[in-house]
């Protein structure tokens, strides 16, 4: 018995200006064509994180905001010790907090969307997990009315 032992690629979304635009979000700017500039802010952005820390309004479980503030600190500096002796930044993330900020370009499939609806747009979800399935839930719902109906538990 032979094995196909292939790699077919079937469809892709998005090129090296998706990652230009992503990284310029936050700027509310926008790129329509890739440039020779653009290199330098893909190479820098494969090299290099954003340390910044999502500060919750609900109310903290620590006696004292200095302690959050510490703990948050502490966290950041043996990240980029970790960095300094070599360790790859995917691994050294593993110690930071999961409130560090972030911003991402998602996709999956309709299905795989509605399922995280169907779980974090209840009542009982997540604060910041529902505002942000809520929005989805909205801007899916105007695109595949009819297949987003069908999937949605409501």
């Amino acid at each position: 018995m032979q094995v196909d032992n292939t790699v077919e690629l079937i469809d892709h979304m998005g090129s090296d200006l998706t990652v230009v635009n992503a990284a310029r979000v936050s700027f509310g700017k926008r790129k329509e064509a890739f440039t020779i500039s653009d290199v330098g802010l893909v190479q820098y952005l494969a090299k290099h994180t954003i340390d910044e820390v999502y500060p919750p309004e609900s109310d903290w479980k620590f006696p004292t905001s200095s302690l959050k503030e510490q703990v948050e600190t502490l966290a950041l500096r043996y990240y980029n010790t970790m960095l300094e002796y070599g360790v790859a930044p995917e691994q050294a993330r593993m110690i930071l907090p999961q409130s560090m900020m972030t911003e991402w370009y998602w996709s999956g499939t309709l299905y795989a969307f509605a399922r995280v609806c169907n779980l974090r747009c209840k009542p009982d979800a997540q604060l910041e997990s529902r505002e942000v399935c809520d929005m989805i839930d909205k801007q899916v719902a105007e695109l595949f009315p009819v297949s987003w109906k069908s999937l949605r538990d409501e």
